[in-house]
């Protein structure tokens, strides 16, 4: 996975009309100092999971990349949580016929993003306040332009 990926990946998800924030999660490594506070609820939080590398003997030289990302859409409630999570899909698989949206990804050929997995609304009685989110895994193949 590459940083152009992820930023095409988390541009998908910024829209201001909706007033729900994006944000990239950060690096564990990272001084805590550094880290700049959580939105204020709702919003959603992208963590990369790196994807898989896949080489066929077809694709000669170059390999086909899938990158991929665990998306967590936070609200106050459950209800608000699942209402994020269908802002997200709705973004990046709109409706009516949920076809992925391709991302731009410069210098590389990518494909219409898919929904890997969904995961139930869980809840964190360990911040304050209490939120709840919902878990989504997204990712696309990406592979090299050679044209």
């Amino acid at each position: 996975m590459t940083a152009a990926e992820t930023s095409a990946f988390e541009a998908l998800l910024t829209d201001d009309r909706y007033g729900v924030h994006v944000v990239l999660a950060r690096d564990p490594g990272a001084p805590t100092d550094a880290d700049p506070p959580l939105p204020s609820l709702p919003y959603v939080l992208i963590y990369p999971t790196g994807g898989r590398d896949e080489q066929h003997r077809s694709t000669g030289p170059h390999v086909t990349r899938r990158p991929s990302w665990v998306v967590h859409a936070v609200g106050e409630s459950s209800e608000s949580a699942e209402l994020v999570l269908g802002f997200v899909d709705d973004h990046l698989r709109p409706p009516p016929s949920r076809w992925g949206v391709i991302p731009v990804v410069g210098g590389q050929r990518t494909k219409r993003i898919r929904r890997d997995d969904v995961v139930g609304v869980q809840v964190d009685d360990s911040s304050t306040p209490v939120v709840c989110y919902a878990i989504a895994a997204y990712s696309f193949e990406s592979s090299p332009d050679l044209s």
